[in-house]
């Protein structure tokens, strides 16, 4: 019996696989973010910059810095692979950063139509559009907190998504906004940090907003981080993160930092004259952290007259963002959603990139207070 199972044991060997395709990770080249930059001597051409960590006790530098010039993004890993002596591999990146010109001109959506078609590129990696500098000073930079950019880049966009300062874009988050009828695509946007010398040109990066691009995939305006908060608020991605305003009240400007808790919208669509009309209300739940106001916390009628301030507050910036978006084309909230569902036979999705620019929008707000922490004594 015995020579019956090891007789079996061998057959067996012969019989199972093996793994054939074995890539040992000190042979690769990992590419973990690129970026986008338009070519200035030839508008249909981009340059695609890229770090490779070199994996080497001889090598001078942990990293490999590496630029491509190419008409397409396939051929611009050709070009890569040719520069390096191991596999390229595109599975691991994390980040894709893009020049601001790059976003304005359509170069973004068009090499997103081509990552799309990459079956190995993760469709979870952020979009980052940087303003006042080029995508290779991002990708090419020395951030003091990590020495690989893409992991610094990575663990500031999770960070800021956890705090609830800035939205978690994706490839595939901007790819279902933009092929869904009646919503436009956002993306964040960063600009570098640091002491701007030559030898180290920069040691992080800040995300200052948010990019708003329209149904062609071109970008139209900038959302600065407040008004950011506010895009947040109306799309149900805000998280318990800390903001900041004045309030006035009694005539007076008054500091106020609070927590918003809870937020709802509802939008109430309708035509008339054939015109669309949107009435949105959005009720909040707030906790006031301080408030400078010297008065009494117990006295009758204090959240109240809070409440108030804070809605005349919340209603004034957030029509702005409205109105903004209005003016550039992107209805990156998505209202026009309200009015497919409502009205489908009326509704085409180039009708309403027209009418979106004069829809009649009315905003709503209410505000309750659930606890008001510290009342600061203001210095007169």
């Amino acid at each position: 019996m015995k020579k019956v199972l090891l007789l079996v044991l061998c057959l067996s060997l012969v019989l199972v696989g093996g793994c054939w395709d074995v890539l040992v990770v000190e042979e690769l080249a990992l590419a973990f973010a690129i970026g986008i930059d338009h070519d200035v001597n030839n508008p249909r051409r981009f340059i695609l910059s890229m770090t490779n960590p070199t994996f080497s006790e001889t090598s001078q530098s942990d990293t490999r810095k590496i630029l491509t010039e190419s008409y397409s993004l396939s051929n611009a890993f050709f070009n890569l692979q040719r520069q390096r002596e191991r596999i390229l591999v595109l599975g691991q990146i994390t980040s894709i950063v893009f020049s601001e010109e790059a976003a304005r001109s359509g170069l973004l959506h068009n090499i997103m139509r081509q990552v799309d078609q990459q079956r190995d590129m993760n469709p979870n990696v952020h979009l980052l559009i940087v303003r006042g500098h080029k995508a290779q000073d991002v990708i090419f930079m020395k951030p003091e907190e990590n020495a690989r950019v893409a992991v610094y880049l990575d663990k500031v966009m999770n960070t800021n998504f956890t705090a609830g300062e800035a939205p978690r874009i994706s490839a595939s988050r901007y790819w279902v906004s933009y092929s869904t009828a009646g919503i436009d695509p956002v993306i964040p946007v960063i600009e570098l940090t640091g002491p701007g010398e030559e030898e180290k040109k920069t040691d992080g990066v800040i995300i200052t907003g948010l990019a708003a691009l329209d149904y062609t995939g071109r970008m139209q305006g900038f959302l600065n981080d407040k008004q950011t908060y506010y895009f947040m608020l109306f799309t149900g991605q805000n998280h318990r993160s800390r903001m900041t305003t004045r309030l006035d009240i009694d005539g007076q400007v008054r500091d106020t930092s609070f927590y918003v808790k809870d937020v709802s919208l509802k939008v109430k669509p309708a035509l008339e004259n054939g015109r669309p009309r949107l009435a949105l209300k959005m009720a909040l739940e707030v906790d006031v952290i301080n408030i400078e106001w010297d008065v009494d916390v117990e006295q009758e009628g204090v959240d109240e007259i809070i409440e108030t301030a804070l809605a005349r507050d919340f209603q004034g910036n957030a029509l702005e963002v409205i109105r903004l978006t209005q003016d550039w084309g992107t209805d990156i909230v998505g209202l026009g959603q309200h009015m497919r569902i409502k009205y489908p036979r009326w509704f085409k999705d180039e009708r309403w990139r027209q009418e979106y620019r004069n829809a009649h929008i009315t905003l709503e707000v209410k505000v309750k207070v659930r606890r008001v922490g510290t009342l600061i004594r203001p210095q007169y």
